[in-house]
């Protein structure tokens, strides 16, 4: 009975932690979104979590209509990212680090926090968790300096990405002028 409630406890905290980790993220992620717009499709980008825990930037691409730009685009995420992963995410890209955010959440929860039953404490910290743990508290740092650490970690990661990517769009000659064209904004400014 003991294993079934911690358990339960350690999946209630999961999800609110996890709902605290994206709360936080997104409050700083500007640097890494993506959002263009051109007459054959829209470009967005957006940081998800896979079922393992682990984060990837993604570029999810609408497309709105047959064009040779499409195949464009496409060769130049080809190029990027080595993988053409379907018509709506145009390509992953998987943070470097491999660690489960989770995991993550839960050893700086358990910094944080000082668990009294020494059982529920050892059954939190199993598998990676204990490691993070671990290596969290030789740093000296408290769990809410260590959060913005990692999440700091995670946007210069994938800023470097978003860059790049940005850039191998806009040096393409053809795909600039057709993004500059269809953000054509001159009668807006003649309002003013």
């Amino acid at each position: 009975m003991k294993t079934f409630e911690f358990e339960k406890f350690r999946k209630n905290w999961i999800n609110r932690l996890e709902k605290m980790f994206w709360e936080k993220f997104q409050k700083k992620d500007e640097n890494i979104s993506m959002s263009y717009m051109f007459d054959f499709c829209s470009l967005n980008s957006d940081v998800r979590s896979d079922e393992f825990g682990q984060l990837f930037l993604c570029y999810i691409y609408e497309k709105r209509k047959e064009s040779e730009n499409n195949i464009l685009l496409k060769n130049i995420f080809l190029e990027l990212f080595h993988e053409n992963n379907n018509e709506k995410y145009l390509a992953f890209y998987k943070s470097q680090n491999n660690n489960n955010f989770r995991e993550i959440m839960m050893a700086l929860f358990l910094l944080g926090n000082e668990i009294e039953d020494i059982d529920l404490k050892n059954y939190l910290l199993q598998g990676n968790v204990k490691n993070h743990f671990q290596n969290f508290q030789k740093t000296g740092l408290n769990s809410d300096e260590l959060l913005e650490k990692y999440i700091d970690g995670i946007i210069t990661e994938f800023q470097m990405i978003s860059l790049r990517t940005k850039n191998a769009i806009f040096e393409n000659e053809i795909l600039s002028k057709n993004s500059e064209k269809f953000w054509n904004l001159s009668s807006l400014k003649q309002i003013n």
